[in-house]
């Protein structure tokens, strides 16, 4: 993981957990990003990031469900 944020240093790592209730080990990853353009961009980074690679090399065959979601902070809110 600090390979990957490492690679671009204009995003910010807010949380990173799994859930042990519901859907079992469902990890989630929440970034900050100045822009769904940002996004990409840092994905399409960390993808040129070896240990990176190699660590989804190993993760990805077990995984069984993939989700993405962009949200944008309320106007007016403290994230704003």
């Amino acid at each position: 993981m600090p390979h990957k944020i490492a690679a671009s240093p204009d995003t910010e790592l807010l949380f990173f957990g799994f859930t042990d209730i519901g859907m079992l080990n469902n990890v989630i990853e929440i970034w900050r990003y100045p822009s769904a353009a940002a996004c990409i961009a840092a994905r399409q980074q960390a993808r040129k990031v070896q240990p990176w690679r190699e660590t989804i090399g190993k993760i990805t065959p077990k995984v069984q469900h993939f989700t993405s979601y962009f949200m944008y902070p309320v106007k007016g809110s403290p994230m704003y």
